[in-house]
């Protein structure tokens, strides 16, 4: 809400600094709480529903936005986009301190669970051989999070999909209204269809998965990314308005890759703090990648900006690549432990509340890598 009081160039970018700040939390969040509260065969649904939810956001933006431009003379004492952080402002507040009542830290913690109900909980989470964190700090973990290439394919995952995320974000209406030749009003419009293709497409990509695919929810992130890489390649080829406005909408997709992406944070990154280092490793790999989205398209080759299409192209690619690789470093892995049970026999002992002990996945041998 500061943001409509401000009046120059530095106060608004003090105010977007610190809503970078405080939105910078969400995503980890989020995270920890969908491990901490469902099985791994449930944590894709579970992130593609509150991750796709972004869209009824762009709806709601949208509507609003295109309500305010439309009738933006003589009508109201603020200027249209001063309004337009008022009203969005007082529902973040809203949804922020009832988020803050009724969520707990952990779910044995919940005030809507009786203690039978805890002990279910417990039990529901325990294959996951996560458990619900620690509040103690393990530097140990921190290196061994440095020390793994998953971290890093993370990373460069997070800077490819934010590309096109800040790119379609900030530039997505004016690529609707010079591009492709939509009216301003309209080109505010326009933008709905992606908020319902956030809420629609993901969780039928992660019911899709558990029928289909045997919830291997790797490959349908691999096999969604390549169907965006598709539609980049209309975006960026083809002449006819259709075919690259479903090129253009093809973006949206990939909400549904992202959602997979972060559950495999959520499952597949076991230790509290070695979670918590990989998700700020994510997301800071997330904000390189909406910094560095704006700058690729250049006022010099508006209105159709050649050189930004074609990154958006190369940024899914290397999504891609990583979720590619990322399978290739799950299915050794799990193939080793395998290996390794399978020559201990029976001699092998599985020690107690293994699980519950805030170990890493590389440090639970009863640990397996979901794909």
């Amino acid at each position: 809400m500061c943001h409509a009081a401000c009046h120059s160039a530095g106060p608004f970018l003090v105010c977007r600094f610190f809503l970078g700040v405080f939105e910078g939390v969400m995503n980890p969040a989020y995270i920890l709480l969908t491990s901490q509260w469902w099985k791994k065969n449930e944590q894709f649904m579970r992130s593609c529903i509150w991750f796709g939810f972004q869209g009824f956001g762009t709806l709601v933006g949208a509507g609003i936005a295109h309500g305010l431009y439309t009738y933006r003379v003589g009508e109201h004492a603020f200027a249209s986009w001063r309004l337009l952080y008022i009203i969005t402002g007082i529902i973040t507040i809203f949804l922020g301190a009832l988020s803050y009542i009724h969520i707990p830290d952990i779910p044995i913690k919940a005030w809507f669970l009786n203690d039978l109900d805890k002990k279910y909980v417990v039990e529901r989470i325990r294959g996951n051989q996560i458990g619900f964190g620690s509040k103690h700090y393990k530097k140990y973990q921190v290196v061994e999070a440095f020390l793994d290439p998953i971290t890093y394919l993370f990373f460069v995952y997070g800077i490819s999909y934010s590309i096109a995320n800040a790119s379609f974000t900030n530039f997505g209406s004016i690529l609707l209204n010079n591009d492709f030749g939509f009216s301003t009003g309209d080109s505010l419009l326009m933008n709905m269809p992606g908020g319902g293709i956030d809420i629609v497409i993901p969780p039928v990509v992660a019911y899709l998965n558990y029928k289909l695919m045997k919830n291997r929810r790797l490959y349908s992130c691999a096999i969604v990314n390549a169907i965006v890489v598709v539609g980049m390649c209309l975006f960026n080829f083809t002449e006819h308005k259709g075919s690259r406005l479903t090129g253009y909408y093809s973006f949206y997709v990939a909400t549904a890759v992202i959602s997979g992406m972060i559950s495999n944070i959520s499952s597949n990154v076991a230790g509290h703090t070695k979670k918590t280092t990989v998700n700020t490793v994510f997301l800071i790999g997330y904000c390189v990648g909406n910094i560095v989205g704006p700058q690729t398209f250049k006022g010099s080759e508006a209105p159709h900006y050649p050189t930004a299409k074609a990154i958006l192209l190369a940024a899914f690619v290397t999504g891609t690549l990583c979720i590619i690789a990322m399978i290739c470093i799950y299915t050794f892995r799990n193939h080793q432990r395998d290996k390794k049970r399978a020559e201990l026999g029976d001699k092998y002992v599985i020690p107690e509340n293994l699980e519950f002990s805030d170990l890493t996945d590389k440090e639970n041998p009863e640990f397996r890598y979901s794909l």
